[in-house]
């Protein structure tokens, strides 16, 4: 089963390339990963800034993605779990519609206050919740709540940014909430942010820990992709202990780097419209095999550097080439474009 469906994504990267979907000659082909290879699962994040968008993409993907990540749970400003009326109908409408695939309700560190304003990725947040056993233990029951009153009972924890000091708390609380999770037969996944301190600790057994490969460049940095094989390399040889209880996550999309130091954040279908519309050639480039072309964006030239279906292809088949991952999971839908719809088709075909 497995050599059929890596025989599959190698078949659809050669279509890609010879359709010219987005490239040029220069594209570099992975070699599929090995015949033994254990199929990892496919996961998909949908966020509640686009409900609308991220539904819709859903019914153009014609095969079930196995889980479905809903990005919609963050906290208040007593550090009280919180959803948007956005992230409530985003809930609601996969239940009704996608019971094909398995839930999971995503946690997030972002903090909405009073004043509108949002801190993302709060790391005083976390202090307060992972300050003691008692906080640890009434957060946990929060968490309990919340998915039962939903009637989704399989959590992701994606709390970024975690001081240092509190890795262990941490830790402690994952251990923790699966015991709980377990007890009434829900499901636990958690991601792991790179810059993760996998060498200084040891990863509690039976949680699935989900590990992003991007971030590499961004907002935070100058232009160039969200991951290279260099990245990719290094968290798959750190995290290759822990076997198929590590997944990764790729991200499609891109950014526009102007040379007004201005980043803009793009989703895939915009990058295509971009492309088309400007009749512009881009170039792979061949240490992370992402595309990179300059324009100009709102009055402003710069660089855009984006991944496409080739490049998702390509590095999920070098994270199975280098690891056995329990999950490949894809941030973001809301914008996905017809190539990479058609990436998701192939690697969730199953067969018998």
């Amino acid at each position: 089963m497995g050599h059929n469906r890596y025989q599959l994504i190698y078949m659809l990267t050669v279509l890609f390339i010879l359709s010219g979907c987005m490239a040029n000659d220069a594209d570099v082909l992975v070699e599929p990963a090995p015949a033994n290879q254990t199929d990892p699962t496919t996961s998909l994040w949908l966020v509640d800034w686009e409900d609308h968008l991220s539904t819709k993409d859903l019914t153009t993907i014609n095969t079930p993605i196995d889980q479905l990540l809903l990005f919609t749970v963050y906290f208040d400003a007593n550090n009280d779990l919180y959803l948007t009326d956005e992230g409530l109908a985003l809930i609601e409408q996969v239940k009704m519609k996608h019971n094909e695939s398995t839930h999971y309700l995503t946690f997030v560190n972002d903090q909405f206050l009073t004043d509108g304003s949002t801190i993302q990725k709060s790391p005083a947040l976390l202090e307060a919740l992972l300050a003691s056993e008692t906080t640890i233990e009434q957060h946990i029951e929060a968490i309990v709540t919340l998915i039962s009153t939903h009637d989704v009972l399989n959590v992701e924890i994606d709390y970024e940014q975690i001081p240092n000091h509190l890795i262990d708390p941490f830790l402690t609380f994952i251990t923790q909430l699966n015991q709980r999770l377990t007890a009434i037969s829900a499901d636990l996944r958690v991601v792991l942010e790179p810059s993760f301190p996998i060498e200084d600790v040891s990863l509690p057994e039976d949680v699935t820990f989900i590990v992003m490969t991007y971030n590499l460049h961004g907002f935070h940095g100058g232009p160039g992709p969200k991951t290279d094989y260099q990245l990719l390399n290094q968290l798959t040889e750190a995290y290759k202990p822990y076997g198929r209880q590590i997944g990764y996550a790729l991200s499609n999309g891109g950014f526009f780097f102007s040379d007004q130091d201005t980043i803009v954040a793009l989703t895939e279908a915009e990058i295509v419209s971009l492309i088309e519309t400007n009749q512009l050639v881009p170039t792979r480039d061949p240490k992370s095999d992402a595309n990179y072309v300059s324009l100009s964006l709102n009055g402003e030239t710069g660089i855009l550097w984006y991944a496409d279906a080739v490049t998702l292809t390509n590095w999920s088949t070098f994270i199975s080439n280098h690891s056995t991952p329990a999950d490949i999971s894809i941030w973001r839908a809301g914008g996905i474009s017809d190539y990479t719809r058609t990436f998701f088709d192939t690697y969730n075909t199953r067969t018998e």
